[in-house]
């Protein structure tokens, strides 16, 4: 017999209100999978996104030998 028929067997032994008792406790086991399977999940994207995103440029020092120079439309579009 495998665990699911054990189970079907003792919760029809169960008077009514107690099989209701069953069922709301494997709601919540099922909610409380539900939400810590998404919470991995997330982590999970978090981390992977961690990983593939580029260096920070922050406190890097960038230096402009002719800011007055007219910026060629290929330089221009690499900004957007």
């Amino acid at each position: 017999m495998n665990i699911e028929q054990i189970l079907i067997n003792k919760w029809r032994l169960l008077p009514p209100e107690k099989q209701e008792e069953v069922l709301n406790f494997v709601s919540f086991l099922e909610q409380n999978y539900i939400h810590n399977k998404s919470s991995e999940t997330r982590r999970n994207l978090e981390q992977e996104n961690s990983q593939l995103s580029l260096p920070s440029l922050e406190g890097t020092l960038v230096y402009y030998e002719d800011p007055y120079e007219p910026v060629t439309s290929e330089d221009w579009e690499a900004m957007m």
